[in-house]
């Protein structure tokens, strides 16, 4: 077992094949969740994450050279590799690493570990390989963004979904193998409504996020329905506040012309009497 400090950027040469970490050739063991993140978080948009201390994911390829795609956090905790010669990795794997992929901020696009096999030109010609990657923390995050691999020159670069001999339950899904039972992931992970640790990745998948954008746009729309409506509630109270002011004007008005009217058909009358007796 060795570790390894943050590795710079790997870069795979030209020949190199992407394993996407949704492939039909990569294969899971339960506890993990399909992430779908931005593009400039994950290849493809797409992502594997667990929590689970003992959750593997292998990958079997025909080639010289390997690169496992993942990326750092504060989150994210320590995790074996084992390497083994062909399709089998029942027994101890013929090399074994400890890592760690733990870092102060979010980094995408890293490659935590990467190995180079000797090319085989014997009769045998054995340059089938399997790679398994276990996350040893529990509540620790380990993703998965995928893999490349550098073929063998003469033999195919198909990347057909070989399974290991130790896994011998059929897949309940198209790309997941299924080993016993893991622990299951925190409640944060499937609620979305609650907060991952710090710095920890927010599991969203496609469906979930459509309904927040509807969420979203919903809100919107009746937030500025509510305006509107406010809007024109306090356009009614000013304007039925004007009228009765100005009924209440135009009342005053004529009552006084009443009064005024009155005090005037008074007087005439008085001037008509005839003059007292005596006067």
């Amino acid at each position: 077992m060795t570790r390894t400090p943050f590795p710079p950027a790997w870069i795979a040469p030209p020949n190199a094949i992407v394993v996407d970490d949704s492939d039909n050739s990569v294969w899971y063991s339960e506890g993990w969740k399909h992430v779908v993140g931005r593009p400039e978080w994950y290849t493809g948009s797409s992502y594997h994450l667990t929590y689970n201390c003992g959750a593997t994911v292998s990958f079997t390829f025909e080639g010289t050279e390997v690169f496992f795609i993942s990326d750092y956090n504060d989150d994210h905790g320590r995790f074996s590799v084992s390497l083994f010669s062909g399709y089998s990795i029942s027994g101890d794997p013929d090399v074994e690493y400890e890592l760690s992929s733990h870092w102060p901020k979010h980094v995408p696009f890293r490659v935590p570990f990467h190995h180079e096999f000797p090319l085989d030109t014997s009769e045998n010609n054995n340059n089938t390989h399997t790679i398994v990657i276990k996350n040893m923390d529990c509540g620790k995050a380990l993703g998965v963004d995928g893999f490349k691999y550098v073929p063998v020159p003469t033999a195919s670069v198909s990347t057909a979904a070989y399974a290991p001999t130790l896994l011998v339950a059929p897949p309940h899904h198209h790309n997941h193998h299924h080993a016993p039972a893991a622990p299951a992931l925190p409640d944060y992970v499937h609620d979305q409504s609650s907060s991952p640790p710090a710095g920890g990745h927010y599991v969203a998948d496609a469906e979930t996020v459509r309904f927040m954008r509807l969420a979203l746009s919903l809100s919107v729309v009746l937030n500025l329905v509510l305006l509107v409506l406010v809007w024109c509630g306090a356009m009614v109270c000013i304007l039925g506040v004007r009228r009765r002011l100005q009924r209440r004007r135009m009342l005053s008005k004529r009552a006084l012309s009443k009064e005024e009217a009155q005090t005037a058909k008074e007087g005439e009358s008085e001037a008509l009497l005839p003059p007292a007796y005596g006067a």
